[in-house]
């Protein structure tokens, strides 16, 4: 657990027996402040990509190439805290392509949950079958219905024909 607050964080990824490395970073990223609905970044995979990450329970499927089929299904993971247990939470997924004016071009659910606990760990499916190829905008909105605060995130979803 990370205090809450701005960080800059740094990962680097070597390889056992290699010389091969890696390093990736994020400046001034900023963690809700203790007790306020947070949701963390948004992890997408697919089930057979090859490779998972145990986050602490299920192993959550990732996918490096980050390149779906139409035929294939995104995993979702993502990490939210700041609950308030016994409020109900309502989550919608938006995956439209900006671009596109064609209607049928977008994915959206919705659903409302219970919180258990302060903290909770997520993973949803989204099939593409009905997408075609491009670059699709993928929108996380979680909303505490009875305290009325709101938390989005994005990211970008690129699906192949």
């Amino acid at each position: 657990p990370m205090p809450p607050g701005r960080s800059d964080v740094r990962v680097l990824f070597t390889q056992p027996d290699s010389r091969a490395a890696a390093a990736a970073g994020r400046d001034d990223m900023t963690l809700g402040t203790s007790g306020s609905l947070a949701v963390s970044d948004l992890v997408g995979g697919r089930v057979g990509a090859g490779l998972v990450w145990p986050p602490g329970g299920d192993p959550v499927p990732l996918h490096p190439l980050d390149v779906y089929s139409r035929s294939s299904t995104l995993e979702l993971y993502y990490d939210l805290s700041g609950l308030v247990p016994g409020h109900v939470y309502r989550t919608t997924l938006e995956l439209g392509n900006p671009l596109s004016v064609t209607t049928g071009d977008q994915v959206r659910v919705s659903f409302e949950d219970r919180a258990q606990g302060p903290t909770d760990r997520v993973r949803r499916s989204l099939a593409l079958k009905t997408l075609k190829g491009g670059q699709y905008r993928l929108v996380l909105t979680v909303e505490d219905v009875a305290g009325g605060t709101k938390v989005v995130r994005e990211r970008t979803v690129n699906v192949r024909e």
